[in-house]
C-alpha cells in the first residue's frame, strides 16, 4: 500500500437484498477490522447490494463473446469499480461525515456501512 500511496481502503459489505447480514458479513467485517489494524489505513465498508447485478449487465453490454463476458473475474472487477465509484461519489457530495472507519471505536465494536448508489 505504501508503494501506491494508498491512504484509504473501501471494502464491499455483502448484505441481503433487504439489508440484513448474510453468512459472509461477519467475515468481511472481521477482515476490514484486521486490515485497518495491520495497515494503519482507514477502511470503509460499503453496502454492495446489487453491484454484481449491475456489473454483469455492464459487462454483457460490451458485446464480448459469451465465454469472455461471463468470466467471474471480469464481473468481479466491474463490481469493485462500481463500489469504489459509489464511495467516491458519496464522499465528493458529503465528505466522509457519517462514514466511520472499520476500526473499532470505544466499546461499541460497530463498523460503518454506507449504502452504495445501487442500493439507495
Amino acid at each position: 500500500m505504501d508503494a501506491h500511496e494508498v491512504d484509504r481502503v473501501v471494502v464491499g459489505l455483502p448484505l441481503s437484498l433487504v439489508g440484513d447480514d448474510t453468512p459472509w458479513t461477519a467475515a468481511v467485517r472481521d477482515f476490514a477490522d484486521r486490515l485497518a489494524d495491520r495497515s494503519g489505513r482507514e477502511v470503509y465498508l460499503l453496502d454492495e447490494r446489487m453491484t454484481s447485478v449491475l456489473a454483469e449487465r455492464a459487462v454483457r453490454s460490451l458485446g464480448l463473446p459469451r465465454h469472455e463476458r461471463e468470466r467471474k473475474t471480469r464481473i468481479d472487477t466491474a463490481a469493485a469499480i462500481l463500489i469504489l465509484q459509489a464511495f467516491l461519489d458519496r464522499t465528493r457530495r458529503q465528505g466522509t461525515e457519517g462514514l466511520q472507519s472499520a476500526r473499532r471505536h470505544g466499546d461499541t465494536g460497530r463498523l460503518a456501512i454506507a449504502p452504495t448508489e445501487a442500493a439507495e
